[in-house]
């Protein structure tokens, strides 16, 4: 039984449907902005870990949301197409041919199913096959097929995107605007992929709005990609939605342009041929010392598939951090790596894979180098509890400096039930160039806690950081590209994490920390700077807004920046505690630890300041003895009028209980 296809009346034709279909779409495509672009986000992040994984190198990735403009001019492109495949099915029905096999034949098989007009706004939401897209552009034409096979692989990484969705032969990177132009570049081989998140790497509380959402990825050549701007946004989208073609004139400039790229491609891979037999040539040198982080792991991989220990899974982890640590240490050289693996694959039990071979060479790097050492428990009188306190103290920093450095920050554990010294207190022992500790109780309570901090750590990354941190120190890379004196050590905000303002004495051992001061003070620190930047003396309304902007942000702007002891000359007038350190963001490399020379003193009498913890004491050590009146009046005005805000949990570090002991 035949159904006909019920005819429209006139007043409600095909493209009236059509029309007013989508503007139901561009409503639900205009809520959809913000979320695309946090989605696409995510994706590019995925992306960038894959690639580092799979030691691919690769120029920064550039992103795109889709434009309501550009939205509509494709789903009016594919409805025209659909329609046309409808009619073209017809045909092909009509003379007795299989319409599957035709489009077989025609490698459109992914376009089969997609006939006729649009059948709602949802389906015509569904035929947007990308609200966002990334292009991953990549220096050879060899690494397009590594990196299409990389996202496709089954990696840990990966698994975050729901497998290419699609994989679009875009006859359209090389085949959509072959009616518009004859000679079509047939060495155009740029990959393009759908994915989306996989539902259980999207957060619960967007797994709504982001479940549906789709990402193009464009993976080829920066020739590649060059040329397809030109060919492809600059002519086929602008000529497309006019159903215009290029003139003649145009083709025979594009014929021109069609040649170089293709002669530049086939360049390139001789390039990459050369590049690889130079690089097979410097395996061989044993006096080597490794370029770069991916000549490293070429070095590593070629040694394990010859001592037949091939090394198994996809992702490479921390390989750049790893790298830098060997260059830091001058273990980069080509035998020094060979003798590292060597030792790795002594243990007969460890299952070696590209994502924990960094970590094994490194657990073998610590037991070979010789660190810092405590000074000596013989010497344990009162004279020596500062320099004790000062080692503990200085060992705890470059270790969290590290594990800041290789990304494991977050997985230090805190303590509770010990004593603790405030965040105050660690400053003023860490000062490389006035070092000073209260009194000998003082000191003991640095001593226990930092030790303890450090040996009850149990996240192999993290006890790495704290072994590494005995030989290589962590430093910043200045402005100008000259290195920060390794000498001046540099405190991370996220020792906040672990120091109070405020010194903690009587302690429950079998209960937790009790932190008895609002934890969310910090951002005064930023609004007194303000403050005294102010060239006006009268309250207006920018310092009400100034304080409602930095009390919402909490901890979160000190956890990004690092103490830096101040080196400006401080008048003899000033106290000892004023402006001894500043604020910084810098990047931190790694370096060798240098000793400084200068040993913390036990205080034989307390500073006025002493007895006064908290913030306003912290902002005495960031600004000059002159300005403290100002300092005062910029605290006071942000403890009143600052909003109350509760304990943010989340970004506390994980505490286990332990009973008070003695340091080794």
């Amino acid at each position: 039984m035949i159904i006909p296809f019920p005819v429209m009346a006139s007043q409600d034709t095909l493209e009236d449907r059509f029309q007013h279909d989508l503007e139901t779409v561009r409503f639900l495509f205009d809520s959809k902005l913000d979320t695309m672009e946090a989605h696409t986000t995510q994706v590019i992040d995925i992306c960038n870990k894959a690639l580092t994984s799979g030691n691919i190198r690769h120029l920064p990735m550039t992103h795109r949301s889709k434009t309501w403009k550009s939205a509509e001019g494709t789903l009016r492109r594919r409805q025209k197409e659909r329609i046309a495949r409808q009619h073209s099915r017809t045909v092909v029905q009509s003379k007795g041919w299989s319409w599957a096999d035709w489009c077989r034949i025609l490698g459109q098989e992914q376009y089969e199913d997609e006939i006729g007009p649009f059948q709602g706004p949802r389906e015509i939401l569904d035929a947007l096959h990308d609200f966002g897209s990334l292009r991953i552009s990549l220096y050879f034409p060899g690494d397009v097929e590594r990196v299409a096979s990389l996202l496709n692989q089954d990696s840990e990484i990966v698994q975050k995107l729901e497998k290419c969705i699609e994989d679009l032969d875009e006859p359209g990177a090389a085949g959509k605007a072959a009616d518009l132009v004859k000679g079509e570049f047939p060495g155009y081989r740029a990959m393009h992929l759908i994915v989306k998140l996989a539902p259980e790497d999207i957060p619960p509380i967007k797994l709504s709005p982001w479940k549906d959402i789709k990402v193009e990825i464009q993976i080829g050549t920066l020739i590649m990609h060059v040329w397809s701007e030109i060919e492809h946004d600059m002519l086929y989208k602008p000529l497309a939605s006019q159903d215009q073609k290029i003139s003649r004139e145009e083709e025979q400039v594009l014929d021109i342009i069609n040649d170089i790229v293709m002669t530049s491609e086939g360049a390139l891979r001789q390039l990459e041929t050369c590049i690889q037999r130079r690089q097979d040539q410097r395996t061989k040198d044993e006096s080597a010392f490794a370029m770069n982080h991916h000549e490293l792991g070429v070095w590593i991989e070629k040694y394990c598939a010859e001592i037949a220990k091939p090394l198994i899974s996809h992702d490479w982890d921390r390989l750049p951090e790893f790298y830098e640590s060997l260059k830091t240490t001058g273990n980069h050289q080509h035998f020094k790596v060979e003798s590292i693996v060597e030792e790795v694959f002594q243990d007969k039990g460890k299952e070696v894979r590209r994502d924990n071979v960094s970590l094994f060479m490194l657990q073998v790097l610590c037991k070979r180098s010789v660190g810092a050492q405590p000074p000596s428990r013989e010497l344990d009188g009162a004279e020596m509890q500062g320099p004790i306190a000062q080692f503990w103290a200085t060992h705890f920093v470059h270790s969290l400096n590290m594990a800041t450095y290789l990304g494991v920050e977050n997985k230090m554990i805190c303590v509770s039930g010990r004593s603790s010294p405030s965040m105050t207190q660690m400053l003023d022992i860490l000062h490389p160039h006035d070092p000073r500790c209260g009194d000998a109780t003082d000191a003991q309570t640095i001593i226990s806690y930092c030790h303890g901090l450090l040996h009850l750590q149990h996240d192999p990354w993290v006890i790495v950081a704290t072994l590494l941190s005995r030989t290589t120190g962590v430093i910043r890379a200045m402005s100008s590209g000259y290195l920060h004196d390794i000498h001046d050590i540099i405190v991370p905000g996220t020792m906040s994490r672990f120091f109070g303002l405020k010194s903690v004495n009587t302690l429950n051992p079998f209960g937790p920390r009790k932190i008895d001061e609002d934890p969310n003070q910090y951002w005064m620190i930023g609004f007194v700077s303000y403050y005294l930047d102010r060239k006006s003396s009268t309250l207006s309304y920018d310092v009400w807004d100034q304080i409602g902007l930095l009390s919402a942000e909490s901890r979160g702007p000190i956890e990004q920046q690092f103490f830096k002891p101040s080196k400006l000359q401080r008048p003899l007038s000033e106290s000892l505690h004023s402006r001894s350190w500043e604020l910084i963001d810098p990047p931190i490399l790694t370096g060798r630890l240098l000793e400084s020379g200068v040993f913390a003193t036990i205080s034989t009498g307390r500073d006025e300041l002493d007895g006064a913890e908290g913030i306003l004491t912290l902002l005495y050590r960031l600004h000059f003895r002159r300005n403290w009146a100002k300092v005062e009046e910029g605290y006071k005005l942000a403890r009143s009028l600052g909003r109350p805000r509760t304990m943010m949990r989340s970004r506390t570090p994980r505490r286990i209980g332990i009973a008070a002991s003695n340091p080794d």
